[in-house]
């Protein structure tokens, strides 16, 4: 109640907006600023290199960004140097961020002047693997499902350029994403005794140059992804997000190597809200829900031109259900705090700056948000937009 209220006291409308990617950020890392960081960043962390055998394991089928079922990151090996770092040239001095990046973005590469991952000291080049690994970010709470079977849908989408040895095929040079359980706050880069072990939900093949960087997405509906995302109500569990390269030899070492730039892991529920061609979507926007974070909004999209828009933002998590207007349109989120309606121009969209004030207790508040949307002429008709839970964090 009182992080609702905060919302709402600190809250400025403005209308018309261009709309926000869709759905609700639940973490966002888009300027690597480097460690040491154990919150609110990713840091650099020493990894086993599993060489010298080649890599053997399941690798994304063409064109898709996920390994479905998601694949233990792999055995232990012997301990080797890591490469990443924060960088502001994609492989060679003076080129700048590639098209679409912030202007610092994570490289596993030696950086200028060389930008390679030929490493070695004397001249004597070695195998080298290395992860970047974020906090501990916490899951939202799974929500009993609705009698008509929406689901909620976690989605971690990034991009990346990639340079690596034998025409990008994954036996040696080998690109991982992974994923592991991890409580909500747990520093970034740590793996206590006794932590779950990862698991590789990617494991990147192909070239991509600096010129047109790839936009790579995984789920929804990734059973890793869901399982340490959407969590039984009050449960710490959360997870940890890691990119990790490995040569596995010294061979063949010499091109760019790997750099990652726009992680987002977003949910959605609801999703669509209403039956048929009108699908009003909520997001947010200005990054994660960190607090403070004076940036952070709430936007609609696809909503009917000449309606009334009302923000409602509430606490509950019970099941998704018909609201009792024509329609079928579900009600995900029970009526709690509902701002002011607003007039959606002929762009569809609305967009509502909510600045998350400073305080907030982190990884146990909890709100859901969702859109309702009242359509002239009168009597008025209702429907409603996708709906997300935000979880704050530490800034």
């Amino acid at each position: 109640m009182r992080v609702v209220l905060s919302l709402l006291a600190t809250a400025i409308l403005l209308l018309g907006s261009p709309a926000a990617p869709a759905q609700i950020v639940i973490h966002e890392e888009t300027t690597w600023v480097g460690p040491p960081f154990p919150m609110g960043d990713y840091d650099s962390q020493v990894v086993p290199v599993l060489g010298p055998a080649s890599y053997a394991g399941p690798i994304n089928a063409p064109g898709l960004c996920e390994l479905v079922p998601p694949a233990p990151g792999g055995p232990p090996g012997f301990p080797g140097p890591t490469l990443w770092h924060t960088e502001v040239d994609c492989c060679a001095a003076g080129a700048g961020a590639p098209p679409g990046w912030g202007p610092t973005f994570a490289a596993y590469n030696s950086g200028p002047p060389a930008f390679t991952y030929a490493t070695g000291a004397g001249g004597v080049v070695t195998a080298n693997a290395g992860a970047v690994c974020s906090y501990g970010i916490a899951g939202v709470s799974f929500r009993p499902p609705s009698p008509i079977g929406f689901g909620q849908l976690i989605v971690l989408c990034f991009d990346y350029v990639k340079g690596t040895e034998t025409g990008g095929t994954p036996a040696f040079d080998t690109s991982f994403v992974e994923v592991r359980p991890a409580p909500c706050g747990e520093p970034a880069a740590i793996d206590p005794p006794g932590s779950p072990p990862w698991t590789a939900i990617s494991v990147i093949p192909g070239l991509v140059g600096c010129a047109a960087p790839v936009t790579c997405c995984i789920g929804p509906f990734n059973p890793a992804l869901d399982s340490m995302f959407i969590t039984p109500p009050g449960a710490p569990v959360g997870g940890k997000i890691r990119f990790r390269f490995d040569t596995h030899d010294f061979m063949f070492n010499a091109y760019c190597g790997w750099a990652v730039d726009n992680v987002r892991l977003t949910n959605e529920e609801c999703a669509p809200s209403c039956p048929g061609a009108i699908s009003p979507t909520i997001a947010s926007f200005g990054g994660e829900p960190i607090s403070p974070n004076p940036g952070y909004g709430l936007s609609l999209s696809g909503a009917p031109a000449g309606s009334f828009a009302i923000l409602n933002i509430s606490p509950g998590n019970v099941p998704p259900t018909p609201i009792p207007f024509p329609g079928a349109c579900l009600l995900c989120c029970p009526p709690f705090i509902l701002f002011p309606p607003v007039a959606v121009g002929t762009t569809g969209s609305v967009s509502l700056p909510v600045p998350i004030p400073p305080g907030i207790v982190p990884c146990t508040s909890e709100v859901c948000v969702q859109w309702y949307i009242l359509v002239p002429p009168a009597p008025f008709s209702v429907i409603t937009s996708s709906a997300g839970k935000v979880r704050f964090q530490i800034g």
